[in-house]
């Protein structure tokens, strides 16, 4: 899943400026985002981006796909627990952002390990 949204932030994404991933972790949930710049995801298509064999209107810099990645990551999301949301505007470049739910780390509180935002 990860692969493919960092895979779709490059290939779609402006050369000139560098993916960014970041992720972090709540009580109850952890979340990673992709971040790229470039050309917008048109509003209209971006409730059909999670579509079965749903290809890109963007310009792309590797060969087409059959349109089944995000398909196959939101499926997984879904099965998880999870959920996955689109932001792409001209402005604020193009956001994935994966939120899935976690197991309570104890008593402690101690949320783990990647407590902290990590880019």
């Amino acid at each position: 899943m990860f692969s493919n949204l960092i895979g779709n932030a490059l290939a779609h994404g402006d050369p000139r400026t560098p993916v960014t991933v970041t992720a972090g972790i709540e009580p109850f949930r952890a979340w990673v985002q992709v971040h790229n710049e470039g050309p917008p995801i048109p509003q209209e298509l971006q409730s059909l981006l999670f579509n079965p064999f749903r290809t890109g209107e963007r310009a792309s810099r590797s060969p087409a796909g059959l349109g089944l990645g995000l398909y196959i990551s939101n499926e997984v999301i879904l099965r998880h627990g999870g959920q996955i949301e689109v932001r792409s505007t001209a402005v604020e470049g193009t956001t994935f952002r994966v939120v899935l739910p976690r197991e309570a780390g104890g008593d402690s509180g101690d949320p783990g390990p990647m407590s902290h935002i990590v880019s």
